[in-house]
């Protein structure tokens, strides 16, 4: 067992050697950070992780399902004052295998929980059976959740699994929804992969081209 809520004190001083470093709390969380992705500021930095309360699937979408792994994650400097990580982590959330049951594990990703829009948004992930964890790149700190959802489908042999969230995205600078994050998955190797995004009217607004 677990407390609610665990406390990594002085996290600024672990990582002060520049390296990455995996910061494992109680229940397998792990993040996985450097001195370079928090705020430069003269004060001791706590790393902590709280449990959600309550149910949080009343408003999932369709084909989702909630495996019960919900945490809040912050970044608390002296008194309680409230930060944020200056680059991107890896956050990885461990879930029990029960919670799993007969769902197809591929299919389980980590969500992000957006309060604006009461949006649970996908970030990827995608659990393999066995593992017991899904880890994905964030931001920023803030509500990080595991469910399964029919969407995340990566079993394909040749393009598989894609997904735009959130779509549509609007990067006009009001910090809502002002990015969105593609998913896919290859079956097999590829020389380059062509992305490209179409405003409402449907017009292409931007090509992105990937090369091996």
């Amino acid at each position: 067992p677990w407390a609610a809520a665990q406390t990594v004190a002085g996290v600024d001083t672990l990582v002060a050697d520049g390296e990455a470093h995996d910061i494992v709390f109680q229940d397998g969380t792990v993040v996985t950070l450097d001195s370079g992705d928090l705020p430069p500021v003269d004060c001791a930095q706590d790393l902590v992780l709280s449990t959600v309360p309550g149910a949080v699937d009343a408003d999932i979408r369709s084909g989702m399902e909630y495996l019960g792994v919900a945490r809040d994650l912050s970044l608390e400097c002296g008194g309680g004052t409230s930060l944020d990580i200056e680059g991107t982590v890896r956050l990885t959330l461990h879930y029990p295998e029960y919670a799993a049951g007969s769902l197809d594990q591929a299919k389980i990703g980590l969500f992000e929980w957006v309060s604006e829009t009461q949006t649970w948004l996908a970030l990827g992930g995608n659990a393999s059976a066995g593992a017991n964890a899904v880890g994905a790149d964030v931001t920023r700190l803030g509500r990080y959740g595991l469910f399964f959802w029919d969407a995340l489908d990566g079993g394909g042999r040749g393009l598989s699994g894609v997904l735009v969230e959130p779509n549509p995205f609007s990067p006009n600078g009001d910090g809502l929804y002002d990015e969105t994050r593609v998913l896919f998955t290859l079956g097999r190797a590829a020389d380059h992969v062509n992305i490209e995004f179409f405003d409402l009217s449907g017009r292409l607004a931007r090509r992105i081209v990937f090369h091996a």
